[in-house]
């Protein structure tokens, strides 16, 4: 579980955004420890209430990765609106170079 600050409030975008690729980056790894889990169940090296013990586990970090999630995002958006996924015009320059490259040649 990454580090958490207090406050949001006082953090600059850089410091959100950080804590954002940090969140993600547990998020991936929550995801390929699930992997791992199902993979030992499978290969039948944990019993079923070891397995049913970690899986409750895992269940409720991805749920608490989650919830951070949406905290982060919403303080962007309050520290910056222009990072708003309403807001069209953030997401204009990636658009007009992305149809500029061809998807197929």
């Amino acid at each position: 579980m990454p580090n958490w600050p207090d406050d949001l409030t006082t953090c600059t975008l850089e410091e959100i955004f950080s804590s954002e690729i940090d969140n993600r980056a547990w998020y991936k790894e929550l995801r390929l420890q699930n992997t791992a889990l199902v993979n030992s169940r499978l290969a039948k090296s944990i019993s079923q209430d070891e397995y049913a013990v970690t899986r409750r586990q895992t269940t409720e970090a991805a749920a608490e990765c989650k919830r951070r999630g949406a905290i982060l995002l919403a303080a962007t958006i309050t520290v910056d609106p222009s990072n708003s996924p309403r807001c069209a015009s953030n997401h204009a320059p990636f658009f007009r170079n992305f149809t500029k490259t061809p998807l197929f040649s």
